[in-house]
């Protein structure tokens, strides 16, 4: 019904149209034409246009357009739904043109999921199920977790100062994945430090060692002495060299000299004459003050002594036993009459004088009461001597013990001043032998002093070759008969050798022992050795006791005559009066 009514419509326009073109006579000027039906995929369209002066229209059919064919995609059957086959539709008005046909569902395709052993870094699982077609999990495979990294010490090197070093590594022992890289460690270059391994001195070369903090590598340099001015010389010497003052049993000054350090843990040298009496004493060493605890060596006729003091850290000063050269420069410091650390320069006036058998170095280095036992140097801030006196009526003549006579104490055990002052034997001893030096005769290697007394003749002398004190004692009797008595003092018990002489074929000799803490004017000593008949021993033995009773007599008054203060009581005869 639609349709007629439009075939219809469509007539009757067309009818007005053609009634109009035949009814104009002008020439037509038409307007755009206008769809008055649009032509579909099936049906034709229908459009006009009109003149613009008149009126009349004009009509056009258009044709059907016809369907545009549109596939519509197939759709694959799955295990679960059912499938479609390709269609086809017009695109313009939608039409199915080609009906799509159901495609059956397709069964399962049942398959493994295989097992995987899990690694270091990635999980594993068990065995599992699934369809292959559609992918469906029937059987869910167990998750095995990761491993994990199992590390190894990749072992570096470590860098030296010449080749490159590589830090440690890790690696994986499983997998053998690095997990942490070795890198390169530069060289470290040579690090060196120096070190004065052996001073210079004057008879030889030193070394300076320079070593590698890094490798140990080392090399050395020569070292020659480092010659001083004046003034940095004293700035070398004064922290080393000390004021020592001694005193008596009750704690009484007695006097004062100098001393200088040979050790840092506190050795220290100055004259035996400085503490010979000395029951105490004190050093004085910068700003600091220190006891004298003991005395370690001494020798009286050298007049040398090295005492102890604790103490650490202290700055020795270093010796030179070459002998110095007439001429050379030379320094002396020192308490000069209490003034501490006076400084004085001169030269050496004679290298080797040699007095008393005891080497010294003679020079004019000005010096004073106090000085003693301080340091004579050279140049180069070496010890050379030890001053020790002066001689007053001359020019600057000053005598310093060689530094070389150091060397040749002997040391024992360590002992106080007080100890020291009670061994008077020993130190009795060396004051005889100094006395003989200097007062008595020279002969060789003997020093001499002769004595008479009611018929006596009396010989003290001191065996520098074999370091003896004797006292030789004769006797001549009128008949002729002489007695050649020797005590020996440098040991106790002290050895006696009397030899009887009646004329120049005829002696007898005999031997003993003299104990000094028991000898008295009555004691009746005993013969070691006796080459006579045994009638006359015991004669010769009284003979041996009452000649050494003298002796013994004689050198006491020689003590108290000849050197004040001492006594046979210092050399242990205790229980002898007479």
């Amino acid at each position: 019904m639609i349709d007629m009514k439009r075939k219809l419509a469509v007539f009757l326009f067309a009818l007005a149209m053609l009634l109009l073109l035949c009814a104009c006579k002008h020439e037509h000027t038409y307007s755009e034409w206008e769809i008055v039906v649009n032509a579909t995929c099936t049906e034709s369209g229908f459009i006009t246009h009109s003149c613009t002066d008149c009126g009349m229209a004009e009509n056009k059919t258009v044709a059907a357009l016809g369907h545009k064919e549109e596939a519509i995609p197939a759709k694959a059957a799955t295990c679960t739904e059912e499938g479609l086959t390709e269609g086809v539709l017009c695109s313009r008005c939608g039409v199915i043109l080609t009906e799509q046909k159901s495609v059956a569902k397709i069964d399962h395709t049942t398959t493994v999921i295989a097992a995987k052993a899990p690694t270091c870094t990635e999980d594993g699982n068990k065995e599992g199920s699934s369809c292959s077609v559609c992918g469906e999990v029937f059987s869910e495979p167990e998750v095995i977790p990761k491993l994990g990294h199992s590390l190894k010490t990749v072992k570096g090197k470590a860098a030296t100062c010449t080749e490159d070093g590589i830090s440690d590594g890790q690696q994986c022992t499983v997998c053998n994945t690095v997990v942490t890289e070795q890198k390169t460690i530069n060289a470290l270059g040579h690090k060196y430090t120096s070190k004065v391994t052996k001073a210079a001195t004057c008879l030889e070369k030193g070394v300076k060692t320079f070593t590698c903090s890094n490798c140990g590598k080392s090399y050395t340099e020569a070292l020659s002495l480092t010659k001083y001015e004046a003034s940095d010389l004293y700035k070398k010497l004064e922290k080393s060299v000390g004021e020592i003052l001694i005193y008596d049993a009750n704690g009484k000054e007695l006097g004062i000299g100098s001393c200088f350090v040979i050790s840092a843990d506190g050795k220290v040298v100055t004259n035996y004459h400085v503490i010979d009496n000395a029951y105490s004493a004190k050093i004085y060493l910068g700003d600091k003050t220190y006891n004298v605890t003991s005395v370690l060596a001494f020798d009286a006729n050298k007049d040398l002594a090295v005492i102890k003091i604790n103490a650490s850290g202290l700055t020795p000063l270093t010796t030179c036993t070459l002998t110095p050269q007439t001429g050379a420069t030379v320094y002396a410091i020192g308490s000069s009459r209490g003034l501490t650390s006076t400084f004085t320069k001169g030269i050496v006036t004679h290298a080797t004088r040699v007095l008393g058998g005891v080497t010294f170095v003679q020079h004019d280095a000005a010096i004073s009461n106090g000085n003693s036992g301080g340091p004579l140097v050279n140049e180069y801030a070496e010890v050379i001597g030890i001053n020790t006196l002066f001689i007053t009526d001359s020019q600057n003549l000053n005598l310093a013990v060689s530094i070389k006579e150091l060397n040749s104490l002997t040391y024992g055990t360590p002992m106080t001043l007080e100890q020291m002052q009670q061994s008077k034997g020993a130190y009795a001893r060396q004051k005889v032998i100094n006395w003989l030096k200097v007062n008595g005769e020279v002969n060789d290697e003997y020093f001499d002093y002769y004595d008479e007394y009611q018929g006596y003749l009396f010989n003290l002398y001191y065996d520098t070759e074999i370091d003896s004190l004797v006292i030789f004692i004769v006797y001549e009797a009128d008949d002729g008969a002489k007695a050649y008595h020797f005590i020996n003092l440098d040991e106790s018990p002290y050895e006696f050798d009397l030899t009887l002489e009646f004329n120049s074929d005829t002696s007898c000799r005999g031997t003993g022992y003299i104990n000094p803490k028991t000898f008295t004017t009555s004691t009746k000593l005993t013969l070691s050795y006796f080459d006579s008949y045994d009638e006359v021993k015991a004669d010769f033995a009284e003979l041996a006791s009452s000649i050494s009773m003298i002796g013994v007599a004689w050198f006491d008054l020689f003590l108290m005559e000849g050197l004040t203060g001492l006594s046979i009581a210092d050399f242990g005869f205790t229980a002898f009066e007479y």
